[in-house]
């Protein structure tokens, strides 16, 4: 058990490393840092994350699904942007 955890914990650093500090990963459980990958467009790592640690692949696809709806926001340490689709009509119908 233990030296799953120091294996998780030395993947979480790497992980910080990669992005410069800028996402906390240190402390998450395997399923939270495999959603945190996939959020933050790092499906590779997540993936690999998911082959390590034995995760199954229904538990894989449940937090990849959660994750889905929200990859359309792009996080900057600013603001947060959301993509939104262009839309070709818009209709308005007041009585409805």
């Amino acid at each position: 058990m233990m030296d799953e955890y120091n294996r998780l914990l030395g993947f979480q650093q790497t992980l910080e490393k990669e992005t410069t500090d800028k996402i906390e990963f240190i402390g998450l459980s395997v399923d939270e840092t495999i959603k945190k990958c996939l959020f933050n467009g790092m499906s590779k790592r997540a993936d690999k994350l998911k082959s390590d640690f034995k995760v199954p692949d229904k538990r894989y696809e449940t937090e990849s699904s959660r994750v889905a709806p929200h990859v359309g926001l792009l996080m900057t340490t600013t603001t947060i942007q959301v993509l939104v689709p262009k839309a070709t009509h818009v209709y308005y119908h007041p009585g409805l």
